[in-house]
């Protein structure tokens, strides 16, 4: 999945987002990482979400389209 940001640079914006007053909300998309990297997603995210300190995270599931680019 290509996000345009990596973790770092997430990191990055969301404490300048903090530090500017912003609301800041993430949203993780289960099962993004696909089966055989669940656990590094997870880790990851929780990494980028203890760093960070957003006011809200909002966990979605994604169901992948048979045919579409994600397959």
């Amino acid at each position: 999945m290509q996000k345009g940001a990596t973790p770092e640079e997430m990191m990055a914006g969301g404490k300048a987002a903090k530090k500017a007053g912003l609301e800041l909300s993430f949203y993780i998309l289960i099962g993004a990482g696909g089966k055989d990297r669940l656990k590094e997603h997870a880790v990851e995210s929780a990494k980028v979400c203890n760093e960070t300190n957003p006011d809200f995270i909002r966990l979605r599931t994604l169901v992948v389209q048979h045919g579409s680019l994600l397959e």
